[in-house]
């Protein structure tokens, strides 16, 4: 893991996974996608509430009253201002797509601690078109939970460059992140935090570890025993001990934002105590028993890559990732529901109150610096090498002068044509004609649909 200056607008493999993610959420969403998910009217309705009376906490047309305090206001507050400007509906869109590109910047960021640059552009790209993101943001209409992994993501990098170096501005940013998420949705302060957060932790202090600090003896005893254990574990303890400190003071942090962000939910549940009856969700549903569950709640979310995880993950768990790795197990194993034993023994109480969906959710996105790494290999790395030599070895029994870069052209004898290989030159004549259509269809309707907004104020 490495510490970088943070740059990410900077690269072209971030700027065209955003233009990626503007054209298919923000086509998708202005074309009203929202409108029929599950929950993106109720945080229209908050936000209503807020745009009536913005320091009113009592809600009186919904279930005779109740108070809205008891969800974070971060995202509801949003809309609210902005729909003084555009309008309710208008204002839910620009604030789910915004967390949607926010998100993917966050993802970049995340996986540049992990991978190249280049597997972190693929990351990118993948959380962009990711069907899990799809599923939340145009099925289940779920703005918090995108807005506040947005920010959490995005703290990452300041919290490692935190316990790394000691930096305070750092230290500021992480914890201004870490509260923009708990305005958003406290759960994934509480729950996230261990599954983002924490295997970033880890692995700054597993580096601090393994760094020497300046002026410290080299070298490292060939045997072990009583008379030189003690120093060399007093010299590891005094590498560990400033990062440790930091990662325990930021923790102090986090935990206070957690409380006083969200400081009206925690008095008024203090003083207003309910018995929270377990909450029914097809997510905790056995999924070899109830299947339809399993396709919405698992394999939609996860899609393409099962493909590509089962390596990503070995090359994960053989790394300095491991706690990432490690991380992405846990998730997909407490996405799985009531399909094994498993998500309840880790739960407990908060088994029948959570749904569960949103562990899935949260492990394709952990996965995908290790999946970005598994894509820029095929392409340019080790995968990519072997399958070149191989290839080259193939070439050579025809053409023996044929050098390494031989594969790198057309795998056929002939260049696709209607002649030779039609059906290879009719799918790239297709796409060739498809791809600038839809792109230039979507950014027109797009355009046309801001266009009515204007005219109809």
């Amino acid at each position: 893991m490495r510490t970088r200056p943070a740059r990410a607008l900077q690269q072209p493999p971030l700027l065209a996974a955003l233009a990626l993610a503007t054209v298919f959420h923000g086509g998708l969403l202005a074309a009203g996608s929202f409108r029929r998910t599950y929950d993106a009217y109720i945080h229209i309705f908050f936000a209503d509430h807020y745009a009536r009376g913005w320091f009113s906490t009592w809600e009186p047309r919904w279930y005779t009253g109740f108070t809205t305090t008891s969800y974070p206001p971060g995202t509801h507050q949003l809309i609210a201002l902005l729909s003084r400007l555009v309008g309710l509906e208008w204002a839910f869109v620009v604030v789910q797509l915004g967390s949607v590109l926010l998100l993917v910047v966050g993802v970049y960021r995340f996986a540049r601690l992990w991978v190249n640059d280049g597997a972190a552009g693929w990351a990118a790209a993948l959380a962009a078109l990711s069907s899990s993101l799809a599923e939340v943001v145009h099925t289940f209409g779920q703005l918090p939970t995108t807005f506040s992994l947005a920010f959490l993501l995005n703290a990452t990098p300041f919290v490692h460059r935190w316990v790394r170096a000691g930096r305070g501005r750092d230290l500021l940013l992480g914890a201004a992140c870490t509260a923009a998420t708990t305005a958003g949705h406290h759960v994934t302060t509480l729950f996230g935090s261990v599954f983002f957060l924490g295997p970033v932790v880890v692995t700054a202090v597993v580096d601090a570890l393994r760094t020497p600090r300046t002026g410290e003896p080299s070298g490292h005893p060939q045997r072990l025993d009583r008379t030189n254990l003690g120093p060399l574990v007093a010299r590891r303890v005094r590498r560990i001990a400033p990062a440790v400190g930091r990662a325990l003071l930021f923790g102090v942090l986090l935990v206070g934002a957690l409380i006083v962000v969200v400081l009206p939910y925690w008095l008024w549940s203090g003083s207003d105590p309910i018995t929270q009856i377990p909450i029914p969700h097809a997510s905790r549903s056995s999924f070899l028993v109830d299947r339809n569950a399993g396709l919405v709640f698992w394999l939609v979310p996860w899609g393409v890559l099962l493909v590509a995880l089962p390596l990503a993950l070995v090359r994960g768990l053989t790394s300095r990732a491991w706690p990432l790795a490690a991380s992405v197990l846990l998730l997909a194993v407490l996405g799985t529901g009531g399909t094994t034993p498993i998500p309840r023994l880790l739960l407990g109480g908060a088994y029948d109150i959570l749904t569960l969906d949103r562990f899935t959710f949260w492990g394709t996105i952990a996965a995908l610096p290790l999946v970005g790494w598994f894509v820029d290999s095929l392409v340019r790395g080790r995968v990519a090498a072997v399958v070149r030599a191989n290839l080259v070895k193939t070439c050579r029994k025809c053409h023996p002068d044929a050098t390494d870069s031989f594969p790198a052209s057309w795998l056929s004898h002939y260049e696709p044509s209607a002649e030779k290989a039609p059906l290879v030159w009719m799918v790239q004549l297709f796409y060739k004609l498809m791809i600038p259509f839809m792109i230039g269809g979507l950014v027109l309707q797009i355009a046309l649909h801001l266009w009515r907004v204007v005219v109809n104020r």
